[in-house]
């Protein structure tokens, strides 16, 4: 157990599909850029420490979605402007 009740297996998972899904949905849009390596890493690692760090009360699953669309779209249009 790394935090918590999580595992370490379970987050490096969560952050290694998030990483991809990420670089699909990425190539999918053909975003081309030299910050494309910065940006799938920190579409895996939002998600992850909004799944580490989620009290009980909240729901990750909830919330990881909308926090990492709510990032990642102002380092997308820092990056494209």
């Amino acid at each position: 157990k790394i935090y918590k009740n999580k595992s370490l297996q379970g987050t490096l998972a969560c952050f290694v599909t998030c990483m991809v899904v990420t670089l699909f949905i990425a190539e999918h849009y053909e975003f081309r850029s030299s910050f494309m390596p910065l940006f799938v890493m920190m579409g895996g690692l939002i998600p992850t420490l909004t799944e580490l760090f989620t009290p009980k009360s909240l729901d990750d699953n909830f919330l990881m979605p909308i926090l990492t669309a709510s990032l990642l779209f102002p380092i997308y249009a820092l990056i494209i402007s």
